[in-house]
């Protein structure tokens, strides 16, 4: 990190800003593998040697310098260090007139230098991309500096200050591409930490990161703006390619790495590739925690437990303030390993460091729900219902605590009101997991008739004699709903095919939540009549960890539960459940007050 020497607190965010797009440029000649600016920050004001930096880096050569602005100039000093000799290689101080343009002539001079002393070889297009200058005004430099900053704390409030810097960077330069780009991405952030209309998010992000990319059409950061776009439009092809490209133009852009890794793991269900991706944005950004969250993802994809918690751990060691490692250690508790207390103490802090994300509620209030703590429950999903703009999550909400207070002709309404207006609200319209959840309902209330309906009429594909039901993870879900809901029906001969092609897979199929397929065979092979394989099935899942007091789950009928051994099974589970509750109380105590106290938003705030 370089030295702010102007030493003036207000100066620090212009030094770093300079020496993160300093890191830029360098970045861009891709004969040089350049270690991002997360890690290196990790070095301000340490005693290391360059040599030590430089082995837990694994970086031969090491850039330092100061930043001091006086009045109206600006001087910079850099050197260019062997790291394993601690020998220096160059060296230069640039004193200028201080304005946006000679500060990216500066960084130009530094990147050509360095890449003349390290004998890289420099294509026409790199050249071109190292002096180009993004702006020349610097108050849009600056306030594109701020934004920065904001982004980078990962939190709702940050996500909202950086857009309203990003906007202030482009009002002053509308000619300023990296800014339309971080606008772009930070806009879409607020899907998830604002809890607002993914459809809204696109309308508004979707102008400005095309923008940035008629501007400069070779910038990495733009192409990476476009695939996290395509995400929310539900193009998934278009976002693999745009991720693809913006790797093309820069292999150095660490970031563009980790988000397609994340791409890869979440919405495309290939952790193995993402594992990769993660693992080459680590060689360039080793003491990341973001990068540590998406390599624990996609080790919890891959059902490598133990070291998908051992890397988010060393995440939150890294970062312990940052909130989404402890999002990702809930899901690995509640999604994997069925450690409802476990989550909920991961979820709880999660919620501390940033209590305006309403998804930060609803993962207490689920985590809850299935804990078999109903008061809590409720108090979290209408909190959440407090602050959310969400309508698929909303309606999963209100369904849960009607459910939870027993208001089933409220649950039924709201159920049917919500199946006419769902189908093609959000981009990516069809959602296999709340399509499945409107199949169980509709069993559920007697009307098997309209899931098979519903079904064919949504995935066609489902009807077709050569179906592969192997596909992807969620075609196999698909079917076996669909081939429940048939069975229930009482078209047998419809589902029979099917249904043999599910027995053929199944014994592949993995029982952990989220890509697996949980308990999901027992609800088929009750409505086949086969209640001992089910029971069978149960303790498959229970073996693994499942956790869930079965009486609340509506897929099964009364006469499972007269079974001396389905009750035994959930004896079992009601005990690990009453231990789990018992063990929260012991670790979260007083702490989680303020979440359950009277005037929640005045106490949220303080």
């Amino acid at each position: 990190p370089f030295d702010n020497r102007s030493n003036l607190a207000e100066d620090a965010f212009f030094t770093d800003g300079f020496h993160d797009e300093l890191i830029t440029h360098i970045s861009r000649i891709k004969g040089l593998a350049t270690i991002s600016r997360t890690s290196v920050m990790a070095y301000r004001d340490t005693s290391k040697t360059m040599r030590v930096i430089g082995e837990e880096l694994n970086s031969a050569n090491i850039i330092e310098g100061g930043v001091q602005r006086a009045g109206e100039q600006i001087r910079i000093n850099v050197q260019l260090i062997n790291a394993g000799k601690d020998e220096h290689i160059w060296a230069e101080t640039y004193t200028r007139e201080l304005s946006a343009a000679n500060v990216f002539v500066i960084q130009s001079e530094i990147a050509l230098a360095v890449a003349n002393t390290l004998r890289a070889v420099l294509s026409p297009q790199e050249q071109k991309d190292i002096t180009t200058m993004p702006t020349q005004n610097t108050a849009a430099l600056e306030a594109f500096f701020r934004g920065r900053v904001s982004y980078e704390k990962d939190t709702s409030a940050g996500f909202d200050a950086a857009i309203e810097q990003y906007q202030q960077a482009i009002n002053l330069d509308p000619g300023f591409a990296d800014a339309y780009a971080e606008l772009g991405v930070a806009l879409l952030e607020k899907v998830h930490f604002g809890g607002l209309h993914a459809s809204d998010q696109v309308a508004l992000a979707a102008p400005v990161i095309e923008r940035a990319l008629e501007l400069n059409p070779t910038l990495s950061e733009a192409h990476e703006a476009l695939a996290f776009l395509e995400v929310y439009r539900g193009d998934q092809l278009a976002a693999e390619a745009a991720y693809e490209q913006a790797i093309k133009l820069n292999p150095n852009n660490s970031s563009a790495l980790r988000m397609f890794a994340h791409f890869m793991s979440w919405q495309r269900a290939r952790p193995r590739k993402a594992l990769t991706l993660a693992n080459r944005a680590r060689l360039l950004d080793p003491n990341s925690q973001w990068t540590l969250e998406t390599v624990g993802q996609a080790l919890m994809e891959l059902e490598r437990f133990d070291e998908s918690q051992s890397a988010l751990y060393e995440a939150i060691r890294i970062g312990p303030n940052h909130a989404t490692a402890y999002q990702h250690l809930g899901h690995l508790y509640s999604w994997k390993l069925y450690q409802h207390d476990k989550a909920i103490e991961a979820y709880h802090k999660l919620n501390s460091l940033d209590p305006n994300v309403p998804w930060n509620m609803l993962q207490l209030a689920l985590a809850h729900d299935e804990l078999g703590a109903p008061d809590k429950a409720i108090f979290f999903y209408e909190r959440y219902l407090d602050i959310s703009h969400d309508v698929l999550f909303a309606f999963i909400a209100r369904f849960n605590l009607h459910r939870l207070r027993g208001e089933h002709e409220q649950e039924k309404q709201l159920f049917d009101e919500f199946k006419t207006t769902w189908c093609g609200r959000e981009p990516w319209g069809r959602d296999p997991w709340v399509d499945i959840l409107l199949a169980e309902v509709d069993a559920y209330y007697g009307h098997p008739e309209l899931a098979v309906e519903r079904f064919e009429t949504v995935y066609p594909e489902l009807t077709l004699a050569d179906i592969d039901v192997n596909a992807t993870g969620n075609t196999f879900k698909l079917a076996i709903a669909y081939a429940t809901v048939l069975y229930l029906c009482d078209e047998k001969g419809k589902a029979a095919p099917l249904t043999h092609k599910i027995f053929d897979y199944l014994p592949t199929k993995s029982r952990y939540r989220w890509r697996g397929i949980g308990y999901m065979d027992a609800w088929l092979h009750v409505a086949m009549g086969n209640n001992e394989r089910a029971i069978k099935a149960l303790r498959e899942w229970r073996d693994l960890g499942g956790c869930l007091d079965l009486r609340q789950v509506r897929i099964f009928p009364n006469s499972l539960f007269d079974s001396a051994e389905f009750q035994a099974l959930n004896d079992e589970m009601l005990a690990a459940l009453a231990e789990q509750r018992a063990n929260l109380a012991r670790v979260i105590g007083p702490d989680s007050e303020h979440l359950t106290h009277p005037n929640w938003r005045q106490a949220r705030e303080n």
